[in-house]
């Protein structure tokens, strides 16, 4: 008999293990409503949480943007600890004073927005999202008001959101869902994963198009740089030619060996001009006496070195073409 007894002992062990374990998880739920209560019940000067919506990032952060409507000139309301870049924002977008008070893993913010206005808070945590291998998972938690308060989550593009559990209202939207709150103080939790297939897709486009724009660089740079090549080669054959060019219209040097001092003033005078010039000119230039460059320029128009015309009471005087060789 006693034999038997040990044995139903032993047997009805591991369901009362099982039992006390139950047991232990809805007293720490129980628990875990009771404080979130708890910590709720200090806020005050609410009349209702419009909005609020989480932006998760790849990282794991969090933007937050939590919208109330105050009952009073003054506010308090709960937020996540720690979190970053605290901002209260009024009416008109003005930036509000606020002070803060540790509440454990949560802080209390209190602040003066005007009784009827809504108060807009913004931060940034990484202590709503954890991971575990490739799931990801975000918890919230917050008061609300049923069949007002709204709850955006925004994911990460491309993100899998695992199923839910069937006590959480909600619908799709572009890239995370709309929660509906169903109780004055309402708490969620989410598992998620990001896609790896399209991130690595991503890379490799990003790799292609860092390829394709070197290649296209070193394009760009070969095509100026012949071309450039080219206009250099064209300018040098253009250099060569205004030389030559150059060197047709000067005077054959065994004619200016025939010249003395004044002729040679005057013929140097019309080569480098290239042109006809004015008798006068060439008077004010040299300043050689009016009947001396007369004579001098009869000299050398007997000699065929150049050519005189008038145009009226102007004398234009050039060189003969041939004196050029």
């Amino acid at each position: 008999m006693k034999v038997v007894a040990c044995k139903l002992d032993e047997g009805n062990m591991k369901s009362i293990i099982r039992y006390l374990l139950i047991t232990l998880f809805f007293v720490h739920l129980s628990l875990a409503q009771v404080s979130n209560l708890g910590v709720y019940s200090n806020e005050f000067g609410i009349s209702s949480v419009d909005y609020i919506s989480l932006d998760i990032k790849e990282n794991g952060f969090v933007d937050v943007e939590k919208a109330l409507t105050l009952s009073d000139e003054t506010a308090g309301a709960v937020i996540p600890c720690p979190v970053d870049d605290l901002r209260v924002v009024g009416v008109n977008d003005e930036e509000l004073i606020y002070t803060t008070e540790s509440m454990g893993d949560r802080v209390f913010v209190k602040f003066l927005g005007g009784e009827g206005n809504q108060v807009r808070l913004y931060y940034s945590t990484d202590h709503l999202v954890g991971k575990n291998g490739s799931k990801w998972t975000v918890r919230y938690s917050t008061s609300a008001n049923q069949r007002h308060t709204l709850i955006y989550l925004h994911f990460p593009p491309a993100t899998k959101i695992l199923p839910l559990s069937g006590d959480i209202l909600f619908s799709p939207i572009e890239n995370g869902l709309l929660v509906y709150p169903d109780s004055d103080v309402f708490s969620f939790r989410i598992n998620y994963e990001l896609q790896q297939t399209n991130s690595t897709t991503l890379t490799t486009l990003n790799e292609f198009h860092i390829v394709l724009g070197f290649l296209v660089l070193i394009v760009l740079v070969l095509f100026f740089w012949i071309r450039g090549s080219g206009q250099d080669t064209d300018s040098l054959e253009d250099l060569v030619t205004g030389r030559e060019q150059i060197k047709g219209f000067m005077v054959m040097d065994s004619i200016k060996n025939t010249l003395d001092e004044n002729e040679g003033r005057i013929v140097e005078m019309l080569e480098s001009s290239n042109d006809e010039i004015t008798q006068a000119y060439i008077y004010k230039s040299t300043g050689i006496p009016k009947s001396t460059l007369s004579e001098v320029i009869n000299r050398l128009e007997r000699r065929n070195i150049l050519k005189r015309r008038k145009d009226g009471r102007t004398k234009w005087v050039k060189l003969q073409k041939w004196v050029f060789g």
